[in-house]
């Protein structure tokens, strides 16, 4: 997932729609106009997902607290975060990953949704922090793994690792 190959923010016309675990928090999550449903289940591959995502404009999403939000960051597309699910903004901003680059629902016209003026310079300074936190994990997995093994060695077999 990255912005390699993608189409630019300006030149993207396709918007999609993913319900996800907003599901569980209702029964009534319609199809914003103009979008593509995605689900679990299609795209089936991830590089089917970055390849569709490298063409969206807005992901209008009923699952505020998903993997896909981040991932459709990483491609450049805005996710849209239409509520009715039981996350607040200070919940979904306090993650791991920190703060994502996203609208809510009451910050654009859902019936001929635009980009507000201003947003693609916060959006895109966010995305460049997201990364970087992102990096930063990936890089401290390796030591993080090897310290819990070094523990659960040390814990279950009373001894420190080698």
């Amino acid at each position: 997932f990255g912005l390699e190959n993608a189409v630019a923010i300006g030149q993207r016309i396709m918007d999609l729609t993913y319900i996800g675990k907003g599901e569980l928090y209702g029964d009534h999550h319609p199809i914003i106009n103009d979008s593509v449903e995605i689900t679990r289940g299609w795209p089936q591959q991830k590089n089917q997902l970055a390849s569709l995502l490298k063409n969206t404009r807005f992901l209008f999403t009923y699952d505020s607290y998903s993997n896909l939000n981040v991932e459709a960051v990483l491609c450049g597309a805005i996710p849209i975060l239409l509520g009715g699910d039981k996350w607040t903004a200070d919940e979904i901003d306090g993650g791991e990953l920190g703060r994502l680059p996203v609208l809510r629902a009451n910050e654009v016209d859902l019936s001929n949704p635009s980009i507000p003026d201003g947003f693609l310079d916060q959006y895109n300074d966010l995305r460049v922090q997201l990364i970087q936190r992102i990096n930063q994990y990936n890089e401290q997995y390796p030591k993080d793994v090897a310290l819990f093994g070094k523990k659960c060695s040390e814990f279950f077999l009373g001894q420190a690792a080698a």
